[in-house]
């Protein structure tokens, strides 16, 4: 399989079909990958040792003793980069946890790498730093929901979270009207610039039930016994692995894009944060300058100038209208 037909597949399948049955069979045994992504969420390379190696269908399987690539979890996509050999590369495409172990999905170039080799690893920064700013968007955007719609139990229904936009599915019954999708941006966005802190640890599921009540952010499949809390400061706390930046004003901007009806009972927000908010923003800043030039008016005359036009056409068709009409009656008088 190449490398364009794998990330092609990886659209499609589940987190449980990425690692062939092959592949999982040989994992137990192994001691659990020590998640060096969780002590320092901003590791870029690291050093590890190699635990095993299985080659398949043109794809190397590599777990290593510790890591700081990302697997797949809570939305978020499994890490991508490289391993370095003494003599080789491997290109990872890739990241994915069976049973506490993290298996490097990857493309090798060169011999390959083999078991108790020592290897340095080193992640595509730019693309987790933008899944960063998205998931840590994600909690904001879902506090936000909460406080503008006045509603203590809305729970996550799904997460997906990508760098160039990212979506939140939500527990609320009807469609959320614009103006409270703008009001929920607007807030979103005051808490990005007031700088708040974003923390994280472990616990138990019962004990941060028992301390943030209905305040916790949860899904249908949170898991019970040890979690993973993330709290930004004083206005989002949920149970979330995924990684995160360190405070709000890392996410930049928050856009939202638009909103769906699911089912019954289940609200879907499109949304995006980081470099591409503020692109989406620059591109409507950009038309609606391009629309003011052709109306040789400012960007701020433009609505008044939009509706005197959209007046003006009115008053023409209506006018129009009644030229038809008139030249109907006298064709008929002709007739007669």
């Amino acid at each position: 399989m190449s490398n364009n037909k794998f990330f092609a597949r990886k659209r499609w399948m589940s987190m449980e079909d990425k690692v062939p049955i092959i592949v999982k069979n040989d994992i137990p045994g192994l001691p659990k990958t020590t998640p060096l992504y969780y002590e320092d969420p901003y590791l870029k390379v690291f050093e590890a040792e190699v635990l095993k190696v299985i080659d398949l269908e043109g794809f190397s399987y590599v777990v290593l003793d510790r890591t700081c690539f990302f697997p797949e979890g809570g939305g978020q996509p499994g890490d991508e980069g490289y391993l370095f050999g003494s003599s080789s590369r491997l290109k990872v495409v890739d990241t994915q946890v069976v049973d506490d172990v993290i298996v490097h999905i990857s493309v090798p170039n060169g011999k390959g790498i083999q078991e108790g080799d020592s290897v340095r690893g080193s992640i595509i920064w730019d693309l987790r730093y933008e899944r960063m700013k998205q998931h840590t968007g994600s909690h904001v955007l879902f506090s936000a929901i909460k406080r503008v719609l006045r509603l203590d139990r809305l729970m996550y229904m799904g997460v997906e979270i990508k760098e160039d936009a990212s979506r939140i599915d939500v527990s609320y019954g009807k469609a959320i009207p614009g103006s409270k999708l703008r009001e929920i941006e607007s807030l979103s966005n005051e808490v990005c610039l007031e700088n708040r802190e974003v923390k994280t640890w472990f616990t138990t599921r019962d004990e941060a039930e028992r301390t943030y009540g209905e305040r916790l952010g949860i899904t249908e499949i949170t898991p019970s016994g040890v979690v993973r809390v993330v709290e930004v400061g004083d206005w989002d706390v949920a149970l979330c692995s995924g990684t995160h930046v360190k405070s709000t004003n890392e996410i930049g901007l928050i856009h939202i894009i638009d909103r769906f009806r699911l089912k019954k009972g289940v609200e879907r927000i499109d949304f995006t944060a980081g470099k591409k908010a503020y692109q989406r923003y620059n591109d409507a800043m950009e038309t609606l300058t391009n629309v003011a030039q052709m109306l040789s008016s400012s960007t701020d005359e433009v609505p008044v100038r939009v509706e005197s036009l959209l007046k003006a056409s009115d008053d023409l068709k209506r006018e129009l209208r009644m030229a038809r009409e008139q030249l109907v009656e006298v064709q008929t008088l002709q007739l007669i």
